[in-house]
C-alpha cells in the first residue's frame, strides 16, 4: 500500500489486513489515523514519487470495530487516492 507523506510523495507501506466486511478493508497495522492512501493508481506510483489531488475529510471517527472508507486524493497519473481514518471524501 502507499502512503501519501506530508510532502505529497509516496511511500511503500506493509498493511495487516484484520477482516473485510461489505467489500472494505478493515485496516488493524501499517496505517496512523489520519494517513492519506492511494487507492486508485497503484501501479503507475512509484516509492517517492509525486501524489497530487483530493482528500476527503469523514464527519467524525470510526467507532471501534467499524469498517473505514477512506478519503480521496488523485496519483500523479490522474488515478484516485482515499485517505484512511479521519478523512472524508467529496
Amino acid at each position: 500500500m502507499y502512503v501519501v507523506r506530508p510532502d505529497s510523495t509516496a511511500e511503500m507501506r506493509a498493511v495487516v489486513v484484520r477482516r473485510t466486511v461489505d467489500g472494505e478493508a478493515v485496516i488493524g497495522e501499517g496505517l496512523q489515523a489520519g494517513e492519506t492512501v492511494v487507492t486508485d493508481g497503484q501501479l503507475r506510483v512509484v516509492p517517492g514519487g509525486p501524489v497530487v489531488g483530493q482528500v476527503r475529510l469523514e464527519p467524525e471517527p470510526p467507532r471501534a470495530g467499524e469498517a473505514v472508507r477512506p478519503p480521496a486524493a488523485r496519483a500523479p497519473d490522474g488515478g484516485a487516492a482515499e485517505a484512511a481514518a479521519g478523512r472524508p471524501g467529496p
